[in-house]
Formats: structure tokens, C-alpha cells, sequence
């Protein structure tokens, strides 16, 4: 199981839901790797639970990134959780905040889509926000990520 943002708040929790069901690997993926904070300790209890862990520093908004890490790793199950928020409004955008918004978020799930290939998986999950479909206040670039999101799932959904 790879889960992407892993060492953050969500993908901590995501990892500790998918070793309590019965994942017996686990790869968390995130910028910093072990170095963020919290990693080393994720990493004792997600063992003590029984799981194999591997904690690796992996932009996934960086194509090459992503195709290094899913050549290396032999993942059966996709979890993206990975995100950056940059709340503002439309009109405040600015083209780089829009880009940053959206690599980690939309532009991550098409890499990791492009790198799986045709790859049997067990699951592709992405993790999405309401934002995507009816807009929120002040997230005006994660609401275009989010509803990009919600395209590629529904294109690999119409794919099998």
C-alpha cells in the first residue's frame, strides 16, 4: 500500500486504517521523508501493529519523482492523500499559487495514474473535498484541484 502524504495528519491516520485492517506493507510517501515530524515515531507504531514500514522522500507533484518511487516499489493499492492548501479567493490567484495548489493535489494523482501504467491494483483512492464540486470560500485554487481530482477518478473509473 503506498499512500502519498503519509507522514502527514491524514496519511498518518490513513496508514494506521489500512495496518489495522490487515495491510502488511505500508510505503508513506511525503517531501520530506523521515525527516518531518512525527515519522520515526509513525514508524514504531505502525511496526507494532505488524506491518513493514518504509518511510521515503518523494515529491509527488515531480513526475520523475513519482516514476523512480513506483519503479522501485511493487504496491498492489494507491491511497493519495497529498496536499497542499493555499486558501484564496479567484481573484486573488496568482499562477504559481495555482500551480502549487494544484501539483501536490491534481497534478500528483495524474503522475501516479501515468506511472501505475495498466498495473492490477487493488484500489486507487484519492482523497477529495466538497470544494471540487461546490466551490469554497477562499479556495478558489484547491477547488480546481479537487474537481480535477474527481475527473481522472471518474476517467480510470470509466477505464475498469
Amino acid at each position: 500500500m503506498l499512500v502519498t502524504g503519509g507522514t502527514g495528519a491524514l496519511g498518518a491516520r490513513v496508514a494506521r486504517w489500512v495496518v489495522e485492517r490487515g495491510a502488511g506493507r505500508v510505503v508513506l510517501a511525503s517531501r520530506r521523508g523521515m525527516a518531518a515530524e512525527g515519522a520515526a515515531e509513525l514508524c514504531e507504531e505502525l511496526r507494532a501493529l505488524g506491518a513493514g514500514v518504509e518511510v521515503v522522500a518523494c515529491d509527488v507533484g515531480v513526475r520523475r519523482e513519482v516514476e523512480e518511487l513506483l519503479a522501485r516499489c511493487d504496491v498492489s493499492a494507491v491511497v493519495h492523500v497529498a496536499g497542499v492548501l493555499d486558501d484564496g479567493v479567484v481573484g486573488g490567484l496568482t499562477v504559481d499559487r495555482l500551480a502549487g495548489v494544484w501539483e501536490a493535489k491534481a497534478g500528483a494523482a495524474w503522475h501516479l495514474h501515468h506511472a501505475l501504467g495498466d498495473r492490477e491494483l487493488d484500489a486507487f483512492v484519492v482523497f477529495s473535498s466538497a470544494a471540487g464540486v461546490w466551490g469554497g470560500a477562499g479556495q478558489g485554487s484547491y477547488a480546481a484541484a479537487n474537481a480535477a481530482l474527481d475527473a481522472l477518478v471518474e476517467y480510470r473509473r470509466a477505464r475498469g
